[in-house]
């Protein structure tokens, strides 16, 4: 049985695989929009693609701490001026 994103909202902590709806409500951001603004991809699992939460953290981290040189906040907002992903 898949956990629904309404069943993990009191969860103190998120799974550290999640489909795409879960990652995107962890995000707080629907699925659409996290595929087009955060470059993290997901993993085959059988027959499902799982998001693993550490690397959105991990990429999440990196973006606050300067590793990363997206300006996906930027782009989030409408400022349209950083297209695609540049890891650095």
């Amino acid at each position: 049985m898949v956990a629904k994103v309404t069943d993990l909202a009191p969860l103190p902590n998120w799974p550290r695989l999640m489909s795409p709806d879960q990652a995107a409500a962890y995000l707080g951001m629907t699925a659409e929009t996290m595929r087009k603004y955060i470059p993290v991809e997901p993993s085959p699992y059988g027959k499902r693609v799982l998001y693993d939460r550490a690397a959105i953290d991990k990429y999440l981290d990196d973006v606050n701490a300067g590793i990363a040189s997206d300006d996906w906040v930027g782009k989030f907002d409408g400022n349209d001026k950083a297209k695609g992903h540049q890891a650095g």
